[in-house]
Parts: C-alpha cells; sequence; structure tokens
C-alpha cells in the first residue's frame, strides 16, 4: 500500500524500499562480491602508494640529512685548516719578533762592545 505522496514521485525518483510491488529492498542490500574486492583492491593499492610515498619521503629526509652532516664536517674541516693557518701565521710572527729582538740586542750589545773599545782607547791615551 502506497500514501499519496509516494503516488505523486515517479517510480524512477521514490528511495530504495519505499513504494509498493515486488521490490522489497529494505536498504540492506546483500554486497556485491566484485565490488567489494574492487574496493578492497583499491585500498590496498591506496595503502601500498602510501606507504611507498612514506618510505621514499624518509629516504628523501635521510639523503638530506647526510648532506647536511656532510656540510657540517667540510665546514668543520674549513674551520679546522683555518685555526692550522692562524696559529701557523701566530707562530711565524711570534718567531719573527724574537728574530727583530735578538737581532736588536744583537746591535746593542755591538754597541756596547763599540764604547767599551773607545772608552779603553781613551783610558789609554
Amino acid at each position: 500500500m502506497t500514501n499519496s505522496y509516494e503516488k505523486d514521485i515517479a517510480p524512477h525518483e521514490q528511495p530504495a524500499g519505499s513504494g509498493s510491488g515486488s521490490n522489497t529492498n529494505t536498504g540492506h542490500e546483500s554486497p556485491n562480491p566484485g565490488a567489494l574486492a574492487q574496493i578492497l583492491k583499491t585500498l590496498t593499492d591506496n595503502q601500498d602508494m602510501l606507504l611507498r610515498e612514506l618510505v621514499a619521503g624518509r629516504a628523501e629526509q635521510a639523503a638530506r640529512e647526510e648532506e647536511r652532516a656532510a656540510r657540517e664536517e667540510e665546514r668543520a674541516a674549513r674551520e679546522e685548516e683555518r685555526a692550522a693557518r692562524l696559529e701557523a701565521q701566530a707562530t711565524a710572527r711570534e718567531e719573527a719578533q724574537i728574530a727583530r729582538e735578538a737581532e736588536r740586542a744583537a746591535r746593542q750589545d755591538a754597541q756596547a762592545a763599540r764604547q767599551a773599545e773607545q772608552t779603553a782607547a781613551i783610558l789609554r791615551i
């Protein structure tokens, strides 16, 4: 038996399970095994794709971290080289300063020796 509302709706517009006739659909149709298999395959394919993307993303991240570590090692090596150069320059400056001081002391000693000779010569006269 149909109500007046259902009579006004065309058969192709009637909701499932409504109306009269042999249609006894209650909204709980038995699933189509082929459709379920396709849905399962699609879900599995999507999961596989997401897992591949995740693995690829992690591999890319690891590669970026390795590159960053390599750059950091290169930077540290440059810093060590720079520190060694600065130390060598400082050592060379210190050695040059010591050499200049030694030359100055030698000139002062030579001058003192000449003055001593002059004084001795004056005293002999």
